[in-house]
């Protein structure tokens, strides 16, 4: 992998950002991604929406350095011919550019970002990758969907045969917390979150899941979509195996708080 100077990325940087006023359709997304204990976990770059021929992109992602480390970059099948380069020495930024004559001319991943696990993420569960600027063929890209990524307890591994629910993480939250839990096997799985009356007020997932590690996020509404005020809530999980014909196999309630 061929490394550009800083110089040439913010002179790469320069002439996309003189183009912002030529913009692009395309979409730049990220999947969100499970991260188990200290494994190193790869993100792929995926465009969709593509109008034309894609041959060059130029962009900067950034990351929290003291939770994950910059490893490198490769191509994927669509991106086989191009000619890549990166250039991670900045801590929680990368800068990427890539060029292909023959291009690509359809939807899919154009390239994997590879990053380790730092031990400070033990005492986290979320974190967030995110573009900051991309330009296709010197038009700027204006829509992004950006990837968390979920740092997996280390019970979820230990003991994949056993069901297992994490806290929710932000705690206390303001919008938003998520809801991480694993699954030994297929089930049909129930979140409902709850007030300190006992009411239900929103049932946030109702889905059959398969075998493993699930993330379900819940935005502080109830079900007419209206915010809650803060206070105390419940999520309770409610678990059937499928192969069983009655009964709930497994069901567990915690606490959360919503502080505004």
């Amino acid at each position: 992998m061929k490394y550009f100077s800083y110089s040439l990325f913010e002179f790469l940087i320069i002439i996309g950002s003189g183009k912002q006023a030529d913009t692009l359709d395309a979409v730049l997304k990220m999947s969100e991604i499970n991260a188990f204990g200290k494994r190193d976990i790869t993100i792929p770059l995926i465009v969709e929406e593509l109008a034309d021929t894609l041959h060059t992109l130029i962009m900067s992602i950034e990351y929290d350095p003291t939770l994950l480390r910059y490893r490198s970059i490769r191509n994927t099948k669509l991106t086989n011919n191009f000619m890549m380069a990166a250039n991670g020495k900045d801590h929680g930024k990368v800068y990427i550019a890539m060029a292909g004559v023959k291009g690509v001319g359809k939807n899919g991943e154009i390239l994997c970002l590879s990053f380790s696990v730092k031990d400070q993420a033990s005492q986290i569960t979320t974190t967030n990758v995110r573009i900051t600027q991309a330009w296709i063929n010197d038009l700027t890209v204006t829509k992004y969907e950006n990837t968390k990524v979920y740092f997996i307890e280390k019970k979820f591994t230990d003991n994949p045969d056993q069901f297992n629910i994490s806290q929710n993480y932000p705690n206390p939250f303001n919008p938003s917390t998520t809801i991480s839990f694993h699954l030994p096997y297929q089930a049909r799985v129930k979140i409902h979150i709850f007030n300190t009356l006992g009411q239900r007020i929103i049932t946030i997932l109702n889905n059959d899941m398969d075998a493993g590690v699930h993330n379900v996020t819940w935005n502080g509404v109830d079900e007419f979509d209206e915010l809650l005020p803060s206070g105390i809530y419940f999520y309770q999980i409610e678990l059937t195996e499928n192969s069983k014909e009655n009964g709930t196999s497994f069901n567990m309630t915690k606490k959360m708080f919503l502080l505004k």
